[in-house]
C-alpha cells in the first residue's frame, strides 16, 4: 500500500495520476456496483425491498443505455478530465504528499456533499424546464423504472452540467487533497446507484443521512416525472415545495391500504 501511495504522490506525474487515477475509481465503482445490482435484479434476491414491483426496462433501452454509457466514460470524460486537471491545480487540489488527515478527509467531503447537493438540485430541476426537458433531460427519464446503471444514463450536456459539475465543484472550492477527491467520486457513485437501483435497501448506510431523500422518492421521480430533485438530502425539495406530490402520493396509498 505504501508503495501504492508513494508512486501516485510523489509528483512525478500528477496529470496522469489526475486522469488515469479518477477513470479508472469511477469505472471500477460503477461498473461492480452496476453488475452488483443487475445480480439482484436477475436473481430477485431482495423481492421485498423492490419499489415497483416487477417491473424491468426492456432490453432495447438497456442496449441504448450502454451506448450512451461507453460515448460518456469513453469519449466525454477522457476529453475531459485533462481540462478538470488544470482547473483542479489552480484552485489548489493537492496531488503530492503529506496525505491529508482523516479529519480533514472527512470535513471536505462533507462540504462537497453539501456543494453537491445544492448544485445538484438547482440543475437537476432546470433540466425541467420543458425546453431543456424534451431536449436533454427527456433521454434520462427513459426509464419509467430506474436501474443503478441508469444513475449515469445521460445526454452529454446533463452529464456535463447535472452530473460533473455538481460534483468537481466541492474539490475545486476546498482545494482538497486528490485523494480526498477520490473517496468523494466513490461514494457520490455508491450514493447514485443506490438512488436509482429500483429497491429500498434497509443496510444502505445513507438511508440514515438527515434529510435523506433515499430511492423510494427518486423512483418516484422516474416513474411520475414530478418533484423530488435533491441527490443526498431532502432539504431543497422541503424548502421549495418540490416534494408536496410525492407526500400526497404517500398518503393516499396509506389511505388505500388502511382501506384494504
Amino acid at each position: 500500500m505504501d508503495f501504492v501511495l508513494n508512486s501516485l504522490f510523489d509528483g512525478s506525474w500528477p496529470l496522469g495520476v489526475f486522469v488515469i487515477g479518477t477513470a479508472v475509481i469511477h469505472e471500477i465503482t460503477f461498473v461492480c456496483g452496476s453488475l452488483v445490482l443487475a445480480a439482484i435484479d436477475h436473481f430477485d434476491i431482495f423481492p421485498t425491498s423492490k419499489i415497483q414491483k416487477a417491473k424491468y426496462p426492456d432490453g432495447k433501452l438497456l442496449r441504448r443505455c450502454l451506448k450512451q454509457l461507453a460515448f460518456n466514460h469513453f469519449v466525454l470524460e477522457p476529453l475531459g478530465l485533462p481540462f478538470l486537471y488544470y482547473i483542479a491545480k489552480a484552485s489548489g487540489v493537492q496531488m503530492t504528499f503529506p496525505l491529508p488527515s482523516w479529519s480533514e478527509v472527512a470535513g471536505h467531503i462533507v462540504i462537497c456533499v453539501i456543494v453537491e447537493d445544492a448544485l445538484f438540485y438547482w440543475t437537476h430541476r432546470l433540466l425541467h424546464v420543458p425546453f431543456l426537458y424534451r431536449r436533454i433531460h427527456k433521454q434520462h427519464h427513459q426509464f419509467y423504472t430506474p436501474i443503478g446503471m441508469a444513475a449515469e444514463y445521460a445526454h452529454p450536456l446533463e452529464y456535463l452540467l447535472s452530473n460533473s459539475l455538481p460534483f468537481f465543484t466541492g474539490p475545486f472550492l476546498t482545494g482538497c487533497h486528490l485523494l480526498t477527491m477520490w473517496i468523494w467520486l466513490f461514494i457520490r457513485i455508491v450514493e447514485s446507484l443506490d438512488g436509482h437501483s429500483g429497491y429500498d435497501f434497509w443496510w444502505v448506510p445513507f438511508r440514515y443521512f438527515p434529510f435523506r431523500p433515499g430511492p423510494a422518492l427518486h423512483d418516484f421521480h422516474h416513474s411520475h416525472n414530478v418533484g423530488n430533485y435533491g441527490s443526498f438530502f431532502q432539504f431543497w425539495d422541503w424548502l421549495c415545495g418540490t416534494d408536496k406530490v410525492y407526500k400526497r402520493y404517500v398518503q393516499e396509498m396509506k389511505s388505500v391500504s388502511k382501506v384494504k
